[in-house]
């Protein structure tokens, strides 16, 4: 198979473009997730302490999380589900 004809300079300029996309994609992404933790500590600053729980108003902050996990959780609670002989142990996990 024949490799195409390219210059030198084509080929150094091409590096150089594709390095500075990997950086740009890098520190958009850092970015990113930097808001993503300040939004999601002010968060937990403004709830009660008392509370179990914690509303989550926009999913956006945790459903990455669940996309990459449910598989797992799944798993895990149909093994339990499967071999417990406790209500409350079958009742967490439903």
């Amino acid at each position: 198979m024949c490799e195409p004809f390219t210059l030198e300079e084509d080929e150094e300029s091409r590096m150089k473009l594709e390095a500075q996309n990997n950086t740009n994609k890098k520190l958009l992404f850092d970015k990113e997730r930097e808001g993503i933790l300040r939004r999601g500590a002010n968060m937990l600053k403004q709830e009660n302490k008392n509370n179990k729980f914690l509303l989550m108003k926009d999913i956006s902050t945790i459903k990455p999380m669940f996309e990459n996990t449910w598989s797992a959780n799944l798993a895990v609670f149909s093994v339990v589900l499967d071999e417990t002989e406790d209500q409350l142990v079958a009742d967490l996990c439903l």
